[in-house]
């Protein structure tokens, strides 16, 4: 049985250090400038006068959590999203948040290796390839570097998560564009990292001991009937309002929608009940009843946005908002 984990000692700091951008990508199409590097400092589990162990960390992402932990343990990422020692039969669990549960044991982990690549995705040792709407890109690694492919591994957006030969840490995502690195000092062979099916990243560590990495992009989460959505378009929250891309949130409460031509409104069938609006309009109509809708739906750019409360709870449903995580989650009656 193993030792009771030993208490982390020390915070961990994260010095906003320009540090340059990001590996060129050979991807047909470019998304958005990658963020400037930050430099992370890690006192070490056993620490002594001086001592840290430094990284670098490139993308739109922050460290979370971290936890001391026996020399030898390795995260695994469970397919309910939660983070574990493969070691252990099972015991703890850390949910992405940090926060820690016990369990008797522990779920089926996510897949790796070739197998887990995305479909229309493959993988070699100088990189990746794939087709995003009928477009080729490819990803190449730097000279020198290999890429693990043992470690591959995907999410349900389909980013692809990898270790190269020096232990740095690497995400890709569907446009080829390197969305993550992680690099961990001279001893960055021994960083192994995890991904869960929502892109939440865990990290072991045999001097930093476990770490959590989580995408810090402004957009919440969306949760359905306790399985994350990924809306075509991202979601925004405005003067306290979470607003949907009214498609996307539509289709996953399995409503049907038609459009009014000569009203300008959208129809919304859900069974038992059917909701009138028109983007923009300060009253919509549920079973022929007229009711305020306050705020109203939006349009940007082209995209109809609705707020995902008001919407969900006309057809319902329950929604609760976790500040903490900047997530939304939708309970259906048909749940």
């Amino acid at each position: 049985m193993k030792h009771r984990r030993r208490r982390a000692f020390g915070v961990l700091s994260l010095l906003g250090v320009l540090l340059g951008t990001l590996p060129a990508s050979a991807a047909s199409s470019q998304g958005p400038a990658a963020p400037p590097a930050v430099r992370l400092s890690f006192p070490v589990v056993e620490p002594s006068e001086g001592e840290a162990i430094e990284g670098t960390l490139q993308g739109r992402y922050k460290v979370t959590w971290r936890f001391a932990a026996e020399a030898d343990a390795e995260l695994a990422a469970g397919a309910d999203g939660t983070f574990y020692d493969k070691s252990e039969p099972g015991g703890l669990a850390i949910l992405p948040t940090g926060d820690r549960m016990r369990r008797s044991a522990h779920p089926p982990a996510q897949p790796r290796g070739l197998a887990a690549l995305p479909s229309g995705v493959t993988a070699a040792a100088n990189g990746l390839a794939g087709h995003t709407n009928g477009e080729p890109w490819s990803y190449s690694l730097g000279e020198g570097r290999v890429l693990q492919l043992d470690t591959l591994q995907s999410d349900d957006s389909g980013r692809v998560y990898f270790h190269d030969t020096s232990g740095d840490y690497y995400s890709v995502d569907r446009r080829g564009q390197v969305s993550l690195q992680l690099s961990v000092g001279d001893s960055g062979a021994s960083l192994r990292c995890a991904a869960t099916p929502a892109g939440d990243v865990g990290c072991s560590h045999p001097g930093i001991g476990l770490f959590g990495l989580r995408g810090s992009v402004p957009s919440p989460r969306i949760l359905i009937d306790g399985v994350e959505r990924f809306p075509s378009v991202a979601p925004f929250v405005t003067e306290g309002t979470t607003y949907l891309p009214f498609r996307d949130l539509a289709e996953a409460m399995r409503t049907s929608v038609a459009w009014m031509e000569d009203t300008g409104e959208v129809v919304v069938d859900g069974g038992s009940r059917t909701l009138r609006f028109a983007p923009g309009a300060a009253h919509a109509s549920l079973n022929g009843e007229r009711i305020p809708m306050e705020p109203a739906g939006i349009v940007r750019e082209n995209v109809v946005y609705v707020p995902v409360r008001f919407f969900a709870e006309a057809f319902g449903a329950m929604v609760v908002w976790e500040g903490k995580t900047r997530v939304v989650q939708i309970v259906t009656n048909g749940s």
